[in-house]
């Protein structure tokens, strides 16, 4: 599956005065021969109102192609279509948010969340147990990646088939020399670290 060759990448300074833009990392990212794609997300815990309910929740603000990058289709509903995404005006929510919200509806029709008083129909559910991200939340697809010049944004690259973290290391190592040096040209020893998208599954009963 698609999700199993993506990893997670940060950049990793020794100095924390250095802050480099989550979209200039990724740019850097594209331009590698081992890489097929990038992605991000940039996540804040927020208080929303799903039927009825304030509840707390994890908002993961998503660049367009975010599933179809991951390779993820909703196990009720669809993905949203080009002008939804344009008008930011539906979300996807995890199995767990459905369950614990929605659990007395059979159909998608009437679900609405409202984040800061604007209502978005709830366009589809995501598969439990995908990847621990994919199971906490709702999700928003933007219709502008600037939500991602931030630093805090999660970085993912979707390695080409047989492309190993090891082949790509050096690559990853001089973009972030060029990257890191770029505002600070004294840090010593930038890198990218790189972990595996699906570091723990979840239960629904975690949640």
């Amino acid at each position: 599956p698609d999700i199993d060759r993506i990893r997670q990448l940060r950049l990793v300074e020794s100095t924390r005065s250095v802050r480099v833009p989550a979209l200039q990392q990724m740019d850097a990212l594209r331009s590698m021969p081992g890489i097929e794609g990038v992605s991000a997300w940039a996540s804040e815990n927020r208080t929303v109102e799903a039927n009825g309910r304030t509840v707390r929740a994890y908002i993961l603000r998503t660049p367009r192609g975010f599933f179809e990058f991951l390779g993820v289709r909703p196990v009720m509903g669809r993905l949203p279509f080009l002008d939804e995404v344009a008008s930011e005006s539906v979300v996807l929510v995890s199995a767990s948010f459905w369950r614990r919200n929605f659990g007395d509806h059979a159909a998608l029709a009437d679900a609405v969340v409202h984040i800061d008083d604007r209502p978005y129909r709830v366009a589809g559910v995501l598969p439990p147990g995908a990847s621990g991200v994919l199971t906490v939340g709702v999700f928003l697809p933007l219709a502008s990646s600037t939500a991602f010049a931030t630093r805090s944004a999660v970085i993912l690259a979707k390695l080409r088939p047989g492309a190993t973290v090891a082949q790509l290391t050096p690559g990853l190592d001089a973009r972030a020399a060029r990257l890191v040096g770029s505002y600070a040209p004294s840090a010593p020893h930038p890198t990218f670290r790189v972990t595996d998208f699906r570091p723990k599954r979840y239960d629904l009963n975690d949640f």
